[in-house]
């Protein structure tokens, strides 16, 4: 596609909108099983989907979301390596998880979510359309553009968080929706805004199109679905990418 044409603002092409699953993702019952071996954890908070609101993040009573769990795991990892076990079942967003330079761990330590044992915990952006079935296959609909975002800053970087065990999943890129336009370099990134087409494009833009280059700064990275950036030692060991777009 030439500059030129990118300037029209061509719309993205509709990407695929479902989701089908194999059996249910509803959310399995709060029971954790917790390795013998502890990795010298500090302390392990706990999450379950579907859990009382109110939980304290003990095994009995469990956080219902990792976001309440975001906060306590990096003050008890200034003593040590923390592990937040999560339980089996769906964990719906509605918004992206994200982790800061004050979320990970303190002085040397790690912070690890980590599936409980036997488990499997699903994070996912998708809502599960209800009534609607194809061949006994749920039907999950991608609400999300991104699941998990870390970023600190170049002085004060994310650092010491790792994720095991988790199966992200259920996005959809859902831009441009409007007059934007491609960028044509092979960046994945797009045009934001509304900018004029060079008049008589075919020679003006011959060498080069002084036009089109103007727009340099309109440019906006497509999303991805877990993006890390400004941070530092940072794993995902055990983990499961699908049905992300993009990814």
């Amino acid at each position: 596609m030439s500059g030129a044409r990118a300037l029209r603002g061509l719309r993205a092409a509709p990407v695929a909108a479902l989701t089908l699953l194999a059996g249910s993702l509803a959310a399995a019952g709060a029971t954790f099983t917790v390795p013998a071996e502890r990795h010298a954890a500090a302390a392990a908070p706990y999450v379950a989907p579907g859990a009382d609101p109110g939980g304290d993040g003990t095994a009995g009573q469990p956080f219902a979301t990792i976001g309440q769990a975001r906060r306590p795991a990096h003050q008890l990892s200034a003593d040590a390596d923390v592990v937040v076990y999560l339980a089996g079942g769906t964990y719906r967003l509605s918004k992206p998880l994200t982790f800061g330079s004050g979320d990970g761990g303190q002085n040397g330590h790690t912070i690890t979510y980590r599936a409980a044992s036997g488990q499997q915990p699903v994070v996912t952006g998708a809502r599960l359309v209800v009534d609607w079935q194809v061949n006994t296959l749920d039907v999950e609909l991608p609400q999300l553009q991104g699941l998990l975002g870390i970023s600190g800053g170049h002085g004060s970087p994310a650092t010491g968080l790792g994720f095991a065990g988790i199966r992200f999943t259920g996005t959809s890129w859902l831009g441009p929706i409007g007059s934007d336009g491609y960028a044509d370099q092979q960046s994945g990134a797009h045009i934001t805004g509304a900018h004029a087409m060079p008049a008589n494009w075919l020679s003006t833009c011959k060498s080069g199109c002084t036009q089109f280059e103007a727009t340099r700064n309109h440019w906006v990275q497509m999303p991805a679905a877990v993006q890390v950036s400004a941070a530092t030692g940072i794993t995902f060991s055990g983990d499961t990418f699908s049905e992300l777009t993009p990814l």
